[in-house]
């Protein structure tokens, strides 16, 4: 009898069924090896998170600090901020570069070995000086007396020569002061001065008449002057009609040329509206003819602007600021301007009468030459409180006496007791006192003594130059009588090595000595050798040394934090794909069960059908 197709179906089930249950089996088995790698990668990385380096304290020469590897270079590297280190083998020798080597055995027969091992470094020069040699002078009494005959007429001499010298510079400073280029300046204006002291004061005359800015009334003949002050400025042409052209009987017509070239002005006389009688008296109508026929002859007082303290040139300051002066700048300033060619100007004051008669000019014109109220009022001011106030005169300032001349003296060679002479002489002395101390130090180990006297410090005396210098200079050593008890790092790339250093120190195949100040007077331990304050050079286990400590070594740290995490990435791939994989497989399992069990359900309904057919 053969097998159904059910039947059939039903074994190739079971088949695959088992197939997934172990490809299940295995998958789960290889993400426990995943986990397990896991684990081996986070050891590796947390390895390189424990793992520690030696690394070398270093202040530089701005006080920043910062660390590097510590390898044998580093150690026997000089610096200003540095404390000095070496290292020694376990039979007790010095390790030292071979540059120190050489430059040791180089020199361990030169007298000095010491200063020759110094200059190797380049740490020597010579400092020159001079130094004096002096001999008896068997005529120094005759020669004394001669001297002190004739010093006294010199010394007078020279006393009037400084006291000259300081009364020129006193005197052209006193000049500069007071305005005068030379002393015939001063001269022509002490004259001036003398001659106007003669005259009479036409401001007190003027201000009794018309007033002063300050003390002028609306009444009288002063009510023209106060009318002018507030806002109607053509009162003030019947003050300028009388002080122009006043006899002390009556007023005429006159024209006059203003400061702008081709242009002129009529005074109007009694028909400008103040009239011999028109608020004066008979004493102010004489004050005012005698001013009048004065103003010819006196000056403006060379300040064009009122409200400013300082003497200020309208012109001139246009003309320094590049641009012609405006005709309102010519006609109020205090100066005429004559042109030099075409780039230069000189200036000179006005008189009165001109300034009266510019004023006049602006007045009548005040309206095309843009003059507002307040600017009005500031340039009769000026006129009345300035240019007439400032004439009366005032004394110059004396000048510095003048010395009494002294007739000329030579002067007497001073005798000496000695004959001086000056020789040249040099020292040895050090350029660079801390790193030559060092070298010191590092010699004298290689020498076979850890004591090191410190280097000394020298006064020398110019005395020529009459100066005297600080320098330090270096004692002179014995020579080795032991060959010198060092050994050589002959591999470069150990002496470059931090990881050979570390591990050297760590398992003792080396070992640390520090360069320490000591001083023998005071220090316990004394060290006999020193002679005086000085170095010593002592043991001192690596980990106890200030300057060095253990940090994590970041490069190891990275190298493995990459590999860590490419591992995790890789794991964390594989298990995705496994979990997959598995995902599949449950879902087919699902699958094959249920046609599995349907299947089975169908041959158990057919086995009973053909039981019952049978029976």
């Amino acid at each position: 009898m053969g097998m159904s197709a059910s039947q059939a179906r039903l074994l190739s089930i079971t088949s695959r069924l088992t197939n997934n249950e172990f490809r299940s089996q295995t998958i789960t088995n290889s993400k426990l090896r995943l986990a397990e790698k896991s684990q081996e990668a986070s050891a590796d990385y947390m390895d390189a998170l424990n793992s520690q380096q030696l690394v070398f304290g270093i202040y530089g020469d701005n006080g920043g600090y910062s660390t590097e590897k510590l390898t044998p270079a580093l150690i026997y590297d000089y610096a200003p901020l540095k404390n000095q280190y070496a290292l020694v083998n376990p039979a007790g020798k010095l390790l030292v570069s071979a540059v120190d080597a050489n430059n040791f055995k180089a020199t361990i027969d030169e007298e000095n070995p010491l200063s020759a091992f110094l200059d190797k470094y380049g740490l020597l020069e010579n400092k020159t000086y001079t130094q004096k040699v002096e001999t008896i002078n068997p005529n120094y009494e005759d020669e004394l007396a001669e001297y002190e005959a004739q010093r006294p007429a010199y010394d007078a001499y020279i006393q009037y020569l400084d006291d000259k010298e300081q009364y020129d510079k006193d005197y052209n400073d006193w000049l500069l002061r007071n305005g005068y280029n030379d002393k015939s300046d001063y001269d022509a204006a002490y004259a001036k001065y003398e001659q106007e002291l003669a005259q009479e004061n036409l401001y007190e005359i003027f201000a009794s008449v018309v007033g002063t800015s300050d003390t002028v009334t609306s009444t009288g003949a002063q009510g023209h002057y106060y009318r002018a002050l507030h806002g109607n400025a053509d009162c003030y042409l019947h003050v300028l009609n009388v002080l122009f052209d006043y006899n002390g009987t009556n007023l005429s017509k006159a024209t006059r040329d203003t400061s702008i070239t081709g242009t002129t002005v009529t005074f109007q006389g009694e028909d400008g509206g103040m009239t011999t009688t028109d608020g004066m008296t008979e004493e102010e109508k004489q004050k005012m003819a005698q001013i009048s026929g004065l103003l010819s002859e006196r000056y403006c007082d060379g300040d064009d602007d009122f409200n400013t303290r300082g003497a200020q040139n309208l012109l001139k300051a246009a003309r320094d600021d590049g641009r012609e002066p405006t005709r309102l700048e010519i006609l109020r300033s205090d100066f005429k301007e004559t042109v030099n060619g075409d780039v230069t100007y000189s200036y000179e004051k006005k008189t009165l009468e001109q300034k009266v008669i510019d004023l006049y000019y602006t007045i009548l014109n005040k309206d095309l030459l843009g003059v507002t109220n307040d600017d009005m009022t500031e340039m009769l001011m000026n006129f009345t409180d300035g240019d007439m106030k400032k004439l009366a005169p005032e004394a110059p300032e004396a000048p510095p006496t003048e010395p009494t001349p002294v007739p000329p003296a030579e002067c007497p060679a001073k005798p000496s007791n000695v004959f001086v002479e000056y020789k040249e002489a040099s020292e040895t002395v050090v350029n660079d006192k801390d790193k030559a101390q060092w070298y010191t130090n590092l010699w004298y180990m290689m020498n076979g003594s850890d004591t090191v006297n410190k280097i000394k410090q020298k006064e020398i005396f110019d005395d020529e130059k009459n100066e005297s210098y600080s320098v330090f200079i270096v004692d002179s050593a014995e020579k080795s009588g032991k060959g010198g008890t060092y050994e050589v790092f002959e591999d470069l790339n150990l002496f470059k090595s931090s990881d050979w250093l570390q591990f050297a120190l760590e398992h003792g195949m080396v070992t640390m000595v520090q360069a320490q100040y000591n001083n023998p007077a005071a220090d316990n331990g004394k060290v006999p050798e020193l002679t005086s304050e000085g170095i010593t050079w002592k043991s001192i286990i690596y980990t106890n040394a200030s300057d060095i400590r253990s940090q994590e070594d970041e490069v190891k740290i990275a190298i493995a934090e990459v590999k860590y995490k490419n591992a995790i990435r890789e794991i964390e791939n594989k298990d995705k794909k496994f979990d997959q994989d598995l995902k599949k497989l449950d879902t087919e399992h699902t699958a094959l069960q249920t046609e599995y069990d349907s299947i089975k359900e169908v041959i158990s309904k057919n086995v009973d059908r053909s039981f019952k057919a049978f029976s």
